[in-house]
């Protein structure tokens, strides 16, 4: 309710992510319909389903959670108060309030942000890293990921659409997946390395790619 009366064309998925935190922050530290977006991390973030819609608000409200406990309240309150919509809105309010990597001292862009929390949604683990690739704001630990084989095919596939964002266009291969995070076999963690979609060296790796 407060997000409509701010920011009343907001696109569904951070809407209804920022009214999933609402009960967070006022003190139900559950994990509500995560798990279930834990057990569907392939769900595309910036979506919202005709049907069920569980893994869809899980996903959403995993995305602002990270998001406002990497950035904190006052960060919260601007991607609240932001007029442009979806990941224009979190781009947006990353640049206001000067996101910084306090590893590399570089800005935060909405692509760093993407990729850390699909790395968190993974590892979920203070010792990797700096200890950012670790959910600290639910009073529950959410459960490790179901991960998948995704299976590429070159033949050409129909567009999918829904009502209230922009299409959908499958992929060929993984690296041009839009707007969600699929997880190939396991994640060996490389802390030095922070571009998701190149890996760590050889090993498997989990592929988020955002495209606006």
């Amino acid at each position: 309710m407060v997000q409509a009366n701010v920011d009343g064309n907001e696109n569904t998925w951070l809407n209804e992510g920022l009214s999933e935190l609402s009960s967070n922050v006022t003190g139900d530290k559950r994990l509500g319909w995560i798990p279930e977006f834990f057990s569907q991390p392939e769900t595309q973030l910036n979506t919202w389903g005709l049907g069920k819609n569980g893994r869809h608000y899980g996903a959403a409200f995993s995305f602002v959670g990270y998001f406002l406990q990497r950035f904190g309240d006052d960060a919260l309150h601007k991607l609240v108060n932001e007029p442009d919509n979806g990941f224009q809105s979190v781009r947006k309010t990353l640049l206001a309030i000067n996101a910084t990597d306090p590893q590399t001292s570089k800005p935060v862009t909405l692509e760093d942000f993407f990729a850390d929390w699909t790395n968190t949604n993974l590892l979920n683990n203070k010792q990797v890293g700096d200890g950012r690739f670790a959910y600290t704001i639910f009073k529950q630990i959410p459960p490790t990921p179901t991960l998948i084989d995704t299976l590429i095919s070159n033949a050409a596939q129909p567009i999918k659409t829904n009502q209230w964002e922009q299409p959908t266009y499958p992929s060929k291969s993984r690296a041009n997946t839009p707007l969600n995070s699929q997880a190939s076999r396991t994640w060996q963690s490389c802390p030095q390395r922070r571009t998701v979609a190149n890996g760590c060296g050889g090993a498997p790796r989990m592929t988020a790619v955002i495209r606006a």
